[in-house]
């Protein structure tokens, strides 16, 4: 699992949300008070159809894991946990210089690198990391961000140079990244 679509009646992050715990229903997402609404009624049908499957399920955290721990769709199947994996033959290091220029970024700064689809998605943290570049504002250190995604330099309006590199959908431009 490496969302907690599987347990919920439909989210992909369930946020501060616990109804997949006990049941969906009044879903906060689809901005819902009815109790049951289209999480609640899509809830009731997986936990019906996935009741005694022969499973186990595989976390990339521990976290995850205690997620689907508490669901009531999975509390007793066998859960472990196995960390996304990085394929070290094809990520070795790479001179940063060289990489910087190919990337058309700047050598002369401290780059921090950040990805999602938007800066809006909360589960992302954009918004402590907004928070902590606008502190870095005006210090001594040459500092910019290098976004990943579709978020665009105007979205951030922190004080410092931002680099927008789009959707990285090929291996190299992820190493030299």
């Amino acid at each position: 699992f490496h969302d907690m679509w599987a347990m919920t009646g439909g989210c992909h992050v369930a946020g501060d949300c616990t109804h997949y715990q006990r049941h969906c229903g009044a879903c906060p997402q689809l901005a819902s008070q009815r109790k049951r609404d289209l999480s609640f009624y899509t809830h009731a049908h997986k936990l019906n159809k996935w009741q005694d499957l022969n499973l186990s399920i595989i976390t990339p955290s521990h976290w995850m894991r205690d997620c689907v721990r508490s669901s009531a769709l999975f509390p007793e199947y066998d859960t472990h946990v196995i960390p996304n994996t990085l394929d070290i033959d094809l990520f070795t290091p790479f001179d940063q210089g060289t990489a910087r220029d190919l990337l058309g970024l700047p050598r002369d700064q401290t780059l921090i690198m950040f990805g999602a689809g938007s800066v809006e998605v909360p589960h992302k943290g954009a918004d402590l990391l907004r928070q902590i570049l606008r502190h870095l504002v005006g210090r001594d250190a040459a500092i910019g961000l290098v976004v990943l995604g579709a978020t665009q330099a105007a979205d951030w309006e922190i004080g410092l140079p931002v680099y927008p590199v789009g959707y990285v959908r090929d291996d190299l431009r992820l190493k030299l990244l």
